[in-house]
């Protein structure tokens, strides 16, 4: 029986968002006893994902973060790591402010450096935006091969003409559509745990609270429907950096009754059957796993002009607005939608590309096919 494939993983932390569900996904589907995934983070703090990881058979390790002064220090625990740990052959990159320095190390001690975009580019102006661009820019020349969530999040990092190369490939964001699959009963047992109505107009959103996920904008599409359905709920599943600044908006507006902060959870599929109607108003966005999963589970959708094409599976579920049409807009719209019929939507899932099971059959075999030779493409 041949030895068992360890990929290592480079991440900044195995928090609660997108690109974690994503690669968390993949592992709990994969057959792992041929391919295991490990972890190097940069944080000491237990996150989200840690304990299920090492219940999986993973390993993590821990270092610090890049900041540019430590330059030296970083780049040393890299050459000591890959040093001492000659089982990872391949190294696959999820944090791209540092990937020039540790996938440029992973070459120089001959392993396969591969690179992943799980986000488009932000739209914000600031001198951190500008630094994470020039850091992140060799890495086009440095890996030998790259993925991302979506054609724009690939062209976005690695530019064009490394996404029309035949060392680019777009990995869906797979999921277990049976997860999320709507169900009358479960939406009915998590409404009443929630002390929420059968007839209470529910709003939900998932994702991290950072700027991207534009959560401000949100709270005020929320303020605008609550004032037209005072009944209305908005329920927000997630943690984050500006978590509090976002609660203290919703106390503001005197809204605290009616958001609820649910918090990191390993219930989204649950969650999902209690919503009515699914806002992701992002400012840039990889693609957005969550919006899957919402469509999944058979919810409307009000997206954002932000969100790319490849998330929507085409089950007539998603509905975009510009963000410049304001709250009014997208609370008129929420509120239209409330009422529609609710039904299983794995087909869908699987027809756009999204059904886990092809996503972790072609990463296996990619794995496979790069274990031994980094030159061999016989993946497809």
């Amino acid at each position: 029986m041949s030895a068992t494939i360890r990929i290592l993983h480079v991440i900044g932390a195995m928090g609660c968002g997108g690109a974690e569900a994503m690669i968390m996904n993949i592992y709990r589907n994969i057959d792992r006893t041929r391919i295991q995934f490990d972890f190097v983070v940069h944080t000491d703090k237990k996150e989200f994902y840690d304990d299920e990881i090492l219940s999986l058979g993973g390993k993590i390790f821990h270092t610090t973060r890049y900041n540019i002064i430590n330059y030296l220090q970083y780049k040393r625990f890299w050459d000591d790591f890959l040093t001492d740990h000659n089982e990872y052959r391949i190294i696959h990159g999820h944090i791209n402010s540092s990937a020039a320095i540790y996938l440029k190390c992973a070459k120089k001690h001959g392993r396969f450096a591969v690179a992943h975009s799980h986000s488009t580019r932000n739209s914000e102006k600031s001198i951190k935006k500008y630094a994470f661009l020039i850091s992140s820019y060799p890495i086009r020349y440095i890996a030998d091969f790259f993925f991302a969530c979506s054609r724009k999040a690939g062209i976005d990092r690695f530019g064009e003409k490394t996404v029309r190369s035949d060392r680019f490939h777009v990995l869906n964001n797979g999921i277990d559509a049976t997860l999320y699959k709507y169900d009358s009963e479960r939406r009915a047992q998590i409404r009443s745990h929630l002390n929420i109505s059968d007839k209470t107009i529910v709003i939900g959103h998932v994702g991290r609270f950072t700027y991207a996920k534009n959560h401000s904008f949100l709270i005020d599409v929320f303020s605008a429907i609550h004032k037209a359905e005072p009944d209305s709920v908005l329920i927000l599943v997630g943690s984050g950096e500006m978590e509090v600044e976002i609660k203290q908006k919703v106390k503001a507006l005197g809204l605290e009754e009616a958001v609820l902060f649910l918090g990191q959870t390993n219930n989204v599929g649950s969650l999902l059957q209690a919503m009515d109607v699914f806002i992701f108003p992002s400012l840039f966005e990889g693609l957005g796993i969550a919006l899957v999963e919402a469509q999944a589970a058979g919810l409307p959708c009000i997206v954002s002009e932000n969100i790319q094409e490849e998330a929507d599976i085409k089950a007539g579920l998603v509905h975009y607005l510009h963000i410049s049409e304001g709250k009014e807009k997208w609370a008129e719209k929420a509120i239209e939608l409330r009422n529609v019929e609710r039904n299983n939507k794995s087909e869908y899932i699987r027809n756009a590309g999204f059904d886990i099971s092809d996503n972790v059959n072609y990463l296996k075999r990619f794995y496979e096919s790069y274990w031994g030779d980094k030159k061999n493409d016989n993946y497809e």
